[in-house]
């Protein structure tokens, strides 16, 4: 009986061990690798071959770069694959629509609706449980912001077609003004919210990651979020978005210490290659010329519309001792040169912003945000001594006559 009994005990347990290796072998043959992600869904409201955009940061090398890739509605789906470690935030875009989302490695599902995106599902991942508990939280902020997207962004439209018409472009910004400060006081709520939830759930693994968004909206002062930050557990601080919240809120402390050059104030030097391979120094200029820095991109509308202006500047003035300095805030090189070919450039200096490009996040190293150009196009005229003379967001006949009666006195 003894014996009977023992052989069958070992039979159940030989097949209990193999019906649980055969178990572990089926869920990795339907897994993803512990390094990559599948996401998977639909966009109800979106036509076939309409392209879907998914955004994220990667630490490589301990230098941050963004992640892009885009890909095409097909039979009302779409798909992305990529390589993380650990949960990291995304944007996933589509029209003037973003979505933010919590990508983990594994395979996940995601269904939006065009007409409310903010009310998207998305499974396969753990973290969803407490995005779902922030977003209950800011329905009401996100539905406000998702009605005011489509009209602010065909003011923009508007005030691009009619910027050589003063009276018009002047009442658009007016409208565009108000939409503005709504969105403002909206973004205000939403990192109000934003922050006292992850006072509330500090140990929430989306926690870092709502810190990095509120600072950099920099709606909220950044001591405050560096002391919410500084309550975070260790593990937090230690994860992908933990130390992507920390390098943001050092860069944002950094930025504030140092002081944006304004009218009367010496201009700060940079040194750049130029596409001649000459080095251009702003310093350099000094006791010789006039400096007249054109702040803008291949992408700007209003950058090429001012181009006809910056060549009658550089044709009446480069013989009386007016340098132009192009200063690209693009992020493409081909676009860059094919803007520069294409419109006539190359008859004063044309450099980048920063020093090389490429799809790295923190760039200590670029002009645009040594000269707070925000907004582009930007004008800075320096005079010969290296003050800074005017800054301008726009040249018309009263800009001319300043540069005209500066150069003439």
């Amino acid at each position: 009986m003894t014996i009977h009994f023992l052989a069958a005990y070992n039979l159940i347990i030989m097949k209990f061990v193999f019906y649980l290796c055969l178990s572990i072998c089926l869920v990795a043959c339907n897994s993803t690798a512990s390094d990559s992600f599948i996401l998977e869904g639909s966009i109800k409201g979106l036509e076939d071959s309409e392209t879907i955009s998914l955004y994220y940061l990667s630490l490589q090398n301990d230098k941050w770069y963004e992640v892009a890739d885009t890909t095409r509605i097909i039979d009302g789906k779409f798909s992305f694959e990529g390589k993380i470690d650990e949960l990291t935030a995304a944007d996933l875009c589509f029209g003037n629509i973003e979505i933010r989302i919590y990508l983990e490695p594994t395979k996940m599902n995601l269904t939006v609706d065009k007409d409310c995106p903010y009310a998207y599902q998305l499974s396969g991942t753990r973290v969803e449980k407490e995005n779902i508990e922030l977003r209950k939280e800011l329905e009401k902020n996100e539905v406000f912001l998702f009605e005011k997207i489509e009209p602010v962004h065909n003011i923009i439209e508007q005030i691009n077609l009619h910027n050589n018409d003063s009276s018009i472009r002047d009442s658009l910004m007016n409208i565009l003004d108000k939409y503005r400060n709504e969105l403002i006081a909206n973004s205000e709520q939403i990192d109000k919210t934003r922050l006292d939830f992850v006072s509330r759930y500090n140990t929430y693994q989306i926690a870092p990651d709502l810190l990095y968004l509120a600072a950099k909206r920099s709606l909220v002062n950044i001591d405050t979020i560096k002391r919410i930050y500084n309550s975070l557990p260790e593990q937090s601080k230690m994860t992908l978005m933990g130390k992507l919240t920390d390098r943001k809120i050092e860069q944002i402390v950094n930025q504030e210490k140092r002081r944006i050059p304004m009218v009367g104030d010496i201009a700060p030097d940079f040194i750049r290659e130029d596409l001649s391979n000459k080095i251009v120094q702003l310093s350099k200029f000094r006791n010789k010329n006039y400096v007249l820095l054109d702040f803008w991109a291949s992408w700007c509308g209003p950058c090429l519309k001012g181009i006809p202006i910056m060549k009658k500047i550089h044709n009446q003035y480069s013989d009386k001792g007016l340098v132009i300095v192009g200063i690209s805030c693009d992020d493409d090189k081909n676009n860059w040169l094919g803007a520069i070919d294409k419109n006539g450039l190359r008859q004063w200096s044309q450099i980048l912003s920063t020093q090389t490009i490429d799809n790295s996040v923190f760039k200590e190293d670029d002009i645009s945000d040594i000269y707070d150009a925000e907004f582009i196009p930007l004008y800075v005229l320096v005079d010969k001594q290296g003050t800074i003379v005017a800054r301008w967001q726009h040249i018309g006949e009263e800009e001319l006559t300043f540069i005209d009666n500066l150069i003439k006195n």
